[in-house]
């Protein structure tokens, strides 16, 4: 795990703008590999390469950039592969030779042996960047579920690539000016999605793609999308038991090869079906790891109580790890600049600090994200299936009474409470399927956005439409049934854009790998591949995994109703933090173009008198400005 930087122009890179300024970018990088930080640049000065470590695979010999020496093909790699071991096999028995043990030579000589080809074969989470000084082309790619990040954008010569967005603004010489696209998604989702940043000219590159970079220009093409899986529906003629049987093996398997590591390994455990299931699966493997459970002193937001069960159930030493709700306010303005992309989730904050607390024990560490998203998992789906039903018109007389029942609840400021779940579903419930999943998520509805936009932003909301995003996945994964074919569109936008950025991000801000195991491609392929019959069985979500952990921990339930990491903003909002915030939020600065600042400050009084919650969209709003405020301090200080 590390973070890479490669810059590659058509013409010879003069050091400055070549490998120093590579190195420059990979030494803002160091939290993601604080073991060195080394550069390349090639024999022909059109390519420089940096690399800042944290070793986990053979850790004398997988340095980077690393060369091949008959072909002097170079790599930039950041992430693991899981399979290394097995493609290694597979090319030795074909005459290759390797000088290390690593996973990124494996990488290297499957490129040289297969071509694009060889990310298929490839189960890992990775963002790669390989170039061949023959054809004068630089080989891009990044693992088909995104768990590891890559930003690029080009010049009319140069192309520039970073593992984070920060870097590549802080080092570019242009001023950031904002997407439209991405201030559209972020106010409506408090994320962007992929291709596009917040900053316009600044891209993502997209998950599960491979692009070639030659010329000056870029192609890229999908060489994997699991809406694939939806479509083909593999596990149509397959019973429930047998349904539950594949899921456990695929679980084994893929814990099993992600606990390979040459440094301390670790897991952690909410108590929850997911993570509980992962960690049942290491101790099963003989692992003999750490478990790490935050523990809130706001009783509705802890884990520690039920984890305690499930680590004494299956022999794993717990670590609890007590989050301050005093340190972390202190703090806000470091949060939302650490979130790199940014992005407005505020588990980000004390997930931050649990991965803090576990990195001073271990160096990598086992996460249960994913099991959601592949297994229908969420209350969203829920609220699809109700929404489908009150399409019907037997059932839309009921729609007013949803509607009278939002207007008339009170706001509770609790942790994702039912006033705003149903303020949300009335919002939402007589779009199309995907226009209604994409609703459930807003956390600026159409009607909020009016009293606090400008000219400007109401312009180009509709044109930048949201849920495109949303419409375009679902009409991707055309043959699956309704539920498996949004949580494919969560596949595609949510699970990408906000859950595995904040994971990515709040784990490598301290050098810490967290793999993700049920987000392995064969278990991926298989549970997208399933019916939602076997998934949503009646009011039972994720039925295969909530089984799994009913047989495992038979006197623990179903694993309780799902807590997530969500931190208690909204109630912070309305006390210390709001009165910290307030200043910033009244600011004119170059988010001012799109929210008018007096109108934001209304909002916020809304929220401070506790008449309307507007936590979640307040605290994406914080981020936002005080990322941009960080930015332009940081950009000043390197004299551009």
């Amino acid at each position: 795990m590390c973070g890479i930087v490669t810059i590659a122009s058509t013409r010879a890179l003069q050091e400055e703008e070549g490998s120093l300024k590579a190195l420059a970018i990979a030494k803002s990088l160091a939290h993601r590999g604080p073991d060195g930080v080394r550069s390349w640049r090639s024999g022909d000065q059109h390519v420089a390469m940096a690399h800042a470590r944290l070793s986990v695979i053979d850790l004398e010999g997988g340095w980077q950039p690393m060369v091949d020496p008959e072909t002097g093909a170079a790599i930039c790699y950041n992430g693991e592969l899981y399979n290394f071991k097995e493609i290694r096999d597979e090319l030795q028995g074909k005459g290759t030779r390797f000088l290390t043990q690593s996973d990124t030579e494996v990488i290297l000589r499957a490129w040289l042996a297969w071509g694009e080809d060889c990310f298929k074969k490839f189960n890992g989470m990775f963002a790669v960047t390989i170039y061949v000084p023959k054809e004068k082309k630089l080989v891009i790619a990044r693992d088909p579920v995104g768990i590891k990040p890559l930003y690029y954008y080009q010049t009319d010569a140069t192309i520039y690539l970073a593992s984070e967005l920060r870097p590549l603004l802080i080092h570019r010489r242009e001023t950031p000016q904002v997407s439209p696209v991405g201030i559209v998604q972020y106010l409506s989702q408090g994320y962007v999605m992929a291709p596009d940043t917040i900053v316009e000219g600044v891209f993502q590159f997209p998950h599960g793609s491979v692009g070639e970079w030659r010329n000056g220009t870029l192609k890229i093409s999908r060489y994997r999308d699991f809406a694939d899986d939806v479509n083909a529906r593999r596990g149509e003629s397959l019973t429930f038991a047998q349904v539950c049987e594949k899921t456990d093996q695929l679980i084994h398997q893929a814990v099993k090869r992600q606990l390979v590591s040459d440094v301390p390994v670790g897991c952690f455990l909410s108590g929850g079906v997911d993570s509980s299931l992962v960690a049942s699966a290491a101790a099963d493997a003989g692992a003999d790891i750490p478990a790490f459970t935050m523990d809130f002193s706001l009783k509705e937001y802890s884990e520690a109580s039920h984890a305690s069960a499930v680590a004494k159930s299956i022999g794993l030493k717990q670590k609890l790890c007590h989050v301050d709700s005093d340190g972390l306010l202190s703090r806000w303005a470091e949060y939302a600049w650490r979130t790199d992309a940014p992005i407005f989730d505020n588990s980000f904050v004390p997930t931050h600090d649990l991965f803090a607390k576990a990195r001073s024990d271990v160096t990598v560490a086992l996460s249960g994200d994913g099991g959601d998203e592949v297994f229908l998992g969420y209350e969203t789906y829920r609220a699809d299936r109700v929404a489908a039903k009150m399409s019907h018109p037997l059932f839309r007389a009921a729609r007013p009474v949803v509607s009278l029942m939002a207007a008339l609840i009170p706001p509770r400021f609790g942790k994702v409470s039912f006033s705003y779940k149903i303020k949300a579903f009335s919002r939402a419930m007589r779009r199309d399927p995907a226009g209604a999943h994409c609703g459930w998520r807003e956390i600026l509805d159409r009607t909020t956005m009016e009293k606090i936009a400008t000219p400007e932003l109401e312009k180009i909301w509709d044109p930048c439409d949201p849920s495109s995003g949303y419409r375009s996945a679902w009409s991707r994964a055309h043959n699956g049934d309704p539920l498996t074919r949004l949580s494919y569109v969560d596949f595609e936008t949510w699970l990408p854009g906000d859950i595995l950025v904040k994971t990515d991000r709040a784990s490598m801000a301290h050098g810490l790998e967290v793999r993700v195991p049920l987000l392995d491609i064969e278990l991926v392929g298989f549970g997208l591949g399933l019916p939602d019959r076997y998934k949503m069985r009646g009011s039972q979500s994720k039925a295969p995994l909530r089984s799994l952990y009913e047989k495992r921990f038979p006197g623990l339930g179903d694993g309780g109703k799902k807590r997530g990491f969500n931190a208690p903003m909204s109630e912070w909002l309305a006390g210390s933090l709001g009165l910290e915030a307030q200043e910033l939020l009244q600011q004119t600065d170059i988010i001012s173009e799109y929210i008018d600042p007096t109108a934001l400050n209304r909002l916020f009084l809304e929220h401070r008198t506790r008449k309307h919650d507007h936590g979640f969209f307040l605290w994406a709003a914080i981020v936002l400005k005080s990322w941009f405020h960080r930015l332009e301090i940081e950009r000043a200080s390197k004299s551009l």
